[in-house]
């Protein structure tokens, strides 16, 4: 496998995102290179900064009723779906036209909290 140095493979190596086969692929390629293994490094590096710096960060937290209108919502996009689905993908756009006109609901729903 012939990679370069800004190939999106690299990223997913760095960060274990390949499955077996790929990654060994890749392993190869970067043991052939010494330019790939420095970027792979370089990568993890970043990586590790990055996770540091958000763990710090404060993790805003949803409160129960917020919680519970993305819960219901989500439950109401999953039946949406199944129904979707079970259609074969024909009709079910309803008012809305399709996907997505169920969100402006959501939305201001979320304004008047």
């Amino acid at each position: 496998m012939k990679l370069s140095k800004d190939n999106p493979l690299l990223t997913a190596y760095a960060l274990g995102e390949l499955g077996a086969g790929e990654a060994g692929e890749v392993e190869a390629a970067i043991l052939a290179d010494v330019s790939l293994r420095t970027e792979v490094e370089a990568i993890r590096g970043l990586a590790g900064e990055l996770e540091g710096e958000l763990s710090a960060e404060p993790m805003p937290h949803l409160s129960a009723l917020e919680r519970a209108r993305l819960e219901q919502r989500a439950e109401e996009l999953g039946r949406a779906e199944r129904a979707r689905a079970a259609l074969g993908g024909r009709g079910g756009g309803g008012a809305s036209g399709g996907r997505g006109g169920g969100d402006v609901g959501f939305a201001a729903s979320r304004r008047a909290a």
